[in-house]
């Protein structure tokens, strides 16, 4: 075999080398896309999905339609059932939160985050708790204080499920003061609208929640915020607001947002998904809609966002075991 003949090989093999890695990263939409999402209408997830699919719109980024359907049901189980009905196809993507990783390790989930395919993480929102503003529990050391003397002393609405975000975003900051968090006698509501305006009404001494579930409260001036955990103050409204750490605390724990898509998806579906969600991130408005609703950019990639899981998964665990919910 001459030489000439030798080259035009390798360059034959090289060639379809390249060709290989450019498909590899070209994969596109064919159909229209569905974001599904666990749960009902109006909700965080809801929400961040519809602007999801308006800004992509907005932005001409495919020309295929996105539509938005609610999931409902068992605590995200249905439509992470519903998602890995469609294993491989990239035109399913859904919707994730701690909410559902939680739910799997309380056994109320049955699919876990490693049998689906982990897109991105969007942004995080820190909880906090709250009281009405004539309490006379005055700040986050009090509120420790008092529930360490008798953990059943006062109540504390975690929104509309044991477990939740709320639940564990309002334990993890008393368990690092020292208090029995499962003595701690949490009630939970139909909705978090309920939960809300028990303890403005009196009826409820603390709410665990999230920034936004509380804006209109705070702005009213009918509850006060005790801590928050966050790294550092929030801006704007809730700039007034300690973080636990602030207060000796060390305590960190965040609401975070994320997008799934099924089981099985291929590096190059993986690839045109968190680029596109990439794009989103950084979009002025994207960045005018955290900022508005108290929201933390904290975008990540596939692969980043599978080892955070992985990290998170291993918290709740914790956190729920001594809660006496995991399974």
């Amino acid at each position: 075999m001459n030489k000439m003949i030798l080259f035009r090989i390798a360059l034959t093999s090289m060639c379809c080398v390249f060709a290989a890695s450019a498909a590899a990263q070209n994969w596109k939409p064919e159909q229209n896309v569905e974001i599904s999402v666990g749960t009902g209408p109006g909700g965080g997830a809801d929400r961040t999905a519809r602007f999801i699919q308006r800004l992509i719109q907005e932005k001409k980024l495919m020309p295929q339609a996105v539509f938005v359907v609610n999931k409902p049901g068992g605590g995200g189980t249905i439509g992470m059932r519903y998602l890995n009905t469609h294993p491989g196809n990239a035109h399913f993507l859904q919707m994730y939160s701690p909410n559902v990783l939680a739910g799997h390790i309380v056994g109320q989930v049955s699919v876990n985050y490693n049998e689906v395919t982990p897109l991105a993480i969007l942004y995080s929102e820190h909880m906090l708790v709250a009281v009405r503003t004539e309490s006379p529990i005055k700040d986050g050391r009090d509120l420790i204080a008092r529930l360490k003397a008798d953990p059943k002393s006062l109540s504390m609405t975690v929104g509309i499920g044991l477990g939740n975000m709320n639940h564990i975003g309002a334990a993890l900051p008393l368990r690092a003061g020292g208090v029995d968090v499962k003595q701690v006698k949490a009630v939970v509501f139909n909705t978090v609208a309920e939960s809300v305006t028990a303890v403005v009404g009196g009826h409820i001494d603390i709410v665990a929640a999230t920034p936004s579930t509380i804006l209109q409260q705070v702005q009213a001036g009918r509850l006060r915020v005790l801590g928050i955990t966050a790294p550092q103050r929030v801006p704007g409204l809730f700039a007034q607001s300690p973080t636990w750490r602030e207060q000796g605390i060390d305590s960190i724990a965040s609401f975070w947002h994320a997008v799934i898509g099924p089981a099985g998806m291929t590096p190059a579906q993986v690839h045109y998904w968190e680029e596109t969600l990439a794009q989103l991130a950084a979009t002025d408005e994207w960045k005018k809609q955290l900022e508005d609703n108290y929201l933390t950019p904290q975008f990540m990639k596939s692969a980043a966002a599978t080892k955070f899981l992985g990290g998170q998964y291993s918290e709740l665990k914790s956190i729920l075991t001594e809660l006496g919910m995991a399974k």
